[in-house]
């Protein structure tokens, strides 16, 4: 009995030090994130157009219902929204609809020296709309990258590429820019 639980203290030893060294490893990993601030109390986005395509290569150009989508912010969060509390539309070639959650959080990265804008889903469960039928948003990839603007430039978020959730044919992909300025109209910059 003693040589069994002197073999499972040494083994639990041993797991608990891989854990610490783990630890240590992800320490600067996630010490690289921290919260951005915007400049103003109010945001408002526009486009010139958003490419949406579907992993089967199915493509839709989307542009934002009503040529905007504005809302708060506070701290390092703010909600976009010009259809429901954080809901953004698009209205896409077909006819056709795209309807995203857009509760963001602002980050920026030490290592990449870059800002991120992140969406984040307000009802993880919920079927959103996409011009193929409902989807699940995907709240851990949908990230814009913000270029602070000065004077007379916008501030601008740009989308690559980017992960926005999946149908039943695979990821649904945003590709494009916002510029991104006050609800007035003025300068809207991040800091950290």
């Amino acid at each position: 009995m003693y040589r069994l639980s002197r073999k499972l203290f040494v083994n639990l030893g041993a797991v608990l030090a891989v854990v610490a060294v783990a630890a240590v490893f992800a320490a600067p990993a996630s010490a690289s994130e921290v919260a951005a601030k915007f400049s103003a109390s109010s945001i408002k986005v526009t486009t010139s157009g958003m490419t949406l395509k579907r992993a089967n290569g199915e493509t839709r150009t989307c542009s934002l219902y009503g040529g905007k989508a504005q809302g708060g912010t506070s701290g390092s969060e703010a909600t976009l929204e010009n259809y429901a509390l954080a809901d953004v539309r698009f209205s896409c070639t077909g006819p056709s609809t795209l309807e995203v959650s857009m509760w963001i959080s602002v980050s920026y990265n030490t290592v990449t020296e870059a800002y991120r804008f992140h969406s984040n889903v307000t009802e993880p469960s919920t079927s959103h709309v996409s011009p193929w039928g409902g989807f699940f948003q995907d709240s851990e990839k949908f990230d814009g990258v913000w270029v602070n603007g000065s004077g007379s430039t916008n501030s601008t978020i740009k989308y690559e590429n980017t992960p926005i959730g999946s149908d039943s044919k695979g990821t649904l992909t945003l590709s494009g820019t916002f510029t991104a300025t006050t609800s007035a109209g003025g300068l809207l910059t991040l800091s950290h």
